[in-house]
């Protein structure tokens, strides 16, 4: 980190492992955002250990939404695997996650999509 500059955080992860596996090897997009981000807080689990396949430069700070929603449906304990699909910014992302998620259905049966609004 540069000194003469102040940090900069980044909150909220982009969705690099959503829609750039077709396009860009997720790590290398990973690894370039460290070159311009201090540090970055992400809302998943499995966000931190994709940004910090290089060097640790995520946090792990979940998002109390989410969580409520899976407490109050007992989904931690009744599902082994989920999903979500959150309201895209754009009509490709939808696209994108939609098709992710018919490819990850017969691959991971125990699957359980949840749509949020």
């Amino acid at each position: 980190m540069d000194h003469r500059r102040p940090a900069i955080v980044h909150y909220v992860a982009p969705s690099i492992w959503a829609f750039k596996h077709k396009h860009r090897n997720a790590a290398s997009t990973a690894q370039s955002l460290g070159l311009f981000i201090d540090h970055m807080l992400v809302l998943l689990p499995f966000e931190a250990r994709l940004f910090n396949h290089y060097r640790t430069w995520t946090t792990f700070v979940g998002h109390p939404s989410v969580e409520t929603f899976m407490d109050a449906h007992d989904l931690f304990r009744r599902h082994d695997l989920l999903s979500s699909v959150v309201p895209p910014s754009i009509t490709t992302e939808l696209e994108s996650l939609s098709m992710t998620s018919e490819w990850l259905q017969p691959e991971a049966p125990a699957l359980w999509p949840m749509q949020t609004a």
